[in-house]
């Protein structure tokens, strides 16, 4: 969004007459609206989330662990089974070239969701806010895991492996991708139950099922495709976001009060709710 500078404001000061009562408003109005900037707000969210769960880092590291283990903890027939996963899918990086390098930005990527449940963050601000959080409270459990780990990022470890575009400097195990993907879905799937042919899984071991699920696979698939996560990185991803999603829905604000942003939610989609 462009600024336009002011230039002359100041002059409207000379204007008013300061020894009158009303030169401020007599009645402000109402208290500033209820949803303002998403990314900014989620963030009351996330407070939530840590204050609520203040274990989370043991669970998930115990997640992320059921799934695999970052490149320098695996034994050399796991690095070579995960590298030759990557140099196989990359026979598939035409029919994806343009979808991985636009997924490759993490608000591009929300789009995605967007587009499929056709929100519109004027029209849907609870809606898109929750995908926000999803989005934040993600971003914020993987660069733990990430930092914890500090696994190798592919390319890294196999000179073969030639990105589709450079590494992102993080870490790689597990995948950020795959982890916001699968829990943005699964916010979405437990909130609008009746969503098409979706549901959220009922244990850690499932995917989930329907739409939602297959677009949150497709955009962690194509890290591995872009050569940049091994398999594994996007099934401890999955796996966390999972627990989170569980560590999500016992948040009153988030969850389970009668004004909750997935009560918000349901009201904004009544033909999703259950």
């Amino acid at each position: 969004m462009f600024r336009v500078a002011r230039f002359n404001s100041f002059v409207f000061q000379k204007m008013m007459d300061y020894s009158e009562d009303d030169f401020v408003a007599q009645n402000p109005g109402a208290d500033h609206p209820e949803f303002w900037h998403a990314d900014l707000q989620a963030h009351m969210y996330l407070r939530d989330f840590l204050e609520r769960n203040p274990g989370w880092m043991d669970e998930y590291k115990m997640a992320a662990e059921r799934a695999g283990a970052p490149a320098q903890q695996m034994s050399v027939k796991q690095l070579k089974t995960q590298t030759l996963h990557i140099i196989d899918a990359t026979s598939e990086r035409e029919g994806r070239f343009a979808e991985a390098i636009h997924q490759d930005d993490g608000n591009s990527a929300i789009g995605y969701w967007l587009g499929m449940i056709g929100v519109d963050p004027v029209r849907h601000p609870a809606t898109y806010l929750m995908i926000r959080v999803a989005r934040l409270v993600g971003e914020h459990v993987v660069m733990c895991l990430k930092g914890h780990y500090r696994g190798s990022r592919p390319s890294i470890v196999c000179p073969a492996i030639v990105p589709l575009f450079d590494p992102p400097a993080t870490p790689s195990f597990p995948s950020g991708h795959a982890l916001q993907s699968y829990l943005i879905s699964n916010v979405i799937a437990g909130a609008l139950l009746e969503f098409p042919q979706s549901s959220p899984p009922s244990n850690e071991e499932e995917p989930g099922a329907g739409p939602l699920y297959d677009l949150a696979k497709r955009v962690a698939y194509n890290r591995v495709v872009a050569g940049v996560h091994f398999p594994c990185d996007n099934e401890a991803g999955r796996r966390v976001a999972y627990q989170c999603f569980l560590h999500l829905k016992n948040i009153p604000s988030f969850w389970t009060d009668q004004d909750s942003l997935k009560a918000r939610v349901q009201r904004e989609f009544p033909h999703y709710a259950s």
